[in-house]
């Protein structure tokens, strides 16, 4: 047999055929495992044990790290000359005061009464001043440690938050403590955690409402799974004595329908009186045309 230039020799046409079975299998299992993932949802998948001890060792590393020294410098740095100073204000007077130009010289040195009464130009929603305020309430106006020391414990907990949400998004226990240790030795996680200023309160209430996207998407996929899995599948009997009126009617039917003859095939049914058509009228068998009489006597003149 010849083989022209556009007839493909059998060896290669035995190959592209096992590769299409190939990729017609990987796509079936595929399909079949979205369809398993999406029945069974991820949220059925359990954190193994081991993670969530992984993740608060990683959260109190980062904890150590933050609030190791955390009173020093003694004094007002970057933006926490106002962010420091507002949260004293709001927390004591219910709204921004103004200060005086040379304020953070008195507030370092523990003396906040030269605040002044007129309000200051509000720039920032006050919920951060407010928890700045209270740190500064429960330490001090005059303890440093106390500036900076709900920042501290928000980023702390923001590292642990974190690792929660990676496991929601990757279900990998590994992945999830992965992103808590990076995010417990990133520079500017770590800078910003130890100074009193509202980026890292900004950054733990965004990453808060990730974290309820991502429940209210696995509530919304778990509803969804349960619907099209009750009208996929036929309903199960909810009592004992549905459960047991089914299967007597189901075997009642079988009985009626089996042969008394193992060897003998069933009937088939035979359909009602009333549907049976009647038979068509059977032809008629066609006469022998009629031959005319001949005499069997002579004829005249013999």
């Amino acid at each position: 047999m010849t083989h022209t230039a556009d007839s493909p020799a059998p060896a290669r046409r035995i190959t592209r055929e096992r590769l299409a079975r190939k990729r017609e299998k990987v796509r079936a299992g595929a399909a079949a495992m979205r369809r398993e993932t999406f029945h069974a949802g991820m949220w059925a998948t359990r954190a193994p044990v081991w993670m969530w001890p992984a993740l608060l060792v990683i959260t109190g590393i980062g904890a150590a790290l933050r609030l190791f020294r955390l009173n020093f410098p003694h004094r007002l740095i970057f933006d926490e000359t106002y962010y420091v100073k507002d949260g004293y204000s709001v927390f004591n007077f219910g709204y921004e005061r103004s200060w005086p130009d040379k304020a953070d010289d008195s507030f370092n040195a523990g003396d906040p009464s030269v605040i002044e009464p007129a309000p200051e130009y509000v720039v920032h929603p006050p919920l951060g001043k407010w928890l700045i305020g209270w740190g500064i309430d429960f330490f001090g106006a005059d303890d440093s440690f106390g500036w900076r020391f709900t920042v501290a414990i928000i980023g702390t907990l923001t590292i642990f938050l974190l690792g929660v949400i990676a496991w929601k998004l990757f279900r990998s226990a590994f992945f999830a403590c992965v992103a808590a240790g990076l995010l417990a030795v990133d520079g500017e996680h770590f800078v910003h955690s130890r100074t009193s200023l509202l980026d890292i309160v900004l950054m733990a209430f965004v990453l808060l409402a990730f974290y309820f996207i991502l429940l209210d998407r696995e509530q919304v996929t778990k509803r969804l799974a349960t619907w099209t899995r009750s009208t996929t599948n036929p309903p199960s009997p909810s009592t004992p004595a549905e459960a047991a009126s089914t299967t007597t009617s189901s075997l009642a039917e079988a009985t009626a329908t089996a042969p008394a003859d193992p060897d003998e095939a069933p009937e088939p049914s035979r359909p009602n009186s009333e549907s049976r058509c009647p038979p068509p009228p059977s032809p008629r068998r066609p006469h022998p045309p009629r031959q005319p009489d001949v005499g069997v006597g002579p004829s005249p003149g013999t």
